[in-house]
């Protein structure tokens, strides 16, 4: 199941480039319920990944006008990346953009 909710998850931002937006957005909703659920059996695993759908899904609805749910995904997925970055303080390097090994 993790392969297949990255897959939507590109393939949900492939389809919004293509401007075709509400199949995007059909798209991005499915990853976010699969990940949701690979997120609440393996939280430490899964929850970055749940982080990252929720942002593509905030863009899918921003570009179809739905910008009040737009900003509940986007809160949640920043809810979720302070509380990963405050359970691995270490994780992140001084460069922006690059991860610790």
């Amino acid at each position: 199941m993790p392969d297949l909710a990255r897959s939507l998850n590109n393939l949900a931002v492939a389809l919004s480039d293509l401007g075709r937006r509400e199949e995007a957005l059909t798209t991005a909703e499915e990853a976010v319920r699969l990940r949701r659920a690979l997120a609440a059996a393996r939280p430490d695993a899964f929850t970055p990944d749940l982080a990252s759908s929720l942002t593509n899904l905030a863009n899918s609805l921003s570009d179809l006008g739905r910008c009040e749910e737009a900003l509940t995904g986007g809160e949640e997925a920043v809810r979720l990346r302070r509380a990963l970055a405050a359970a691995r303080p270490g994780r992140l390097q001084s460069r922006p953009g690059r991860l610790a090994q």
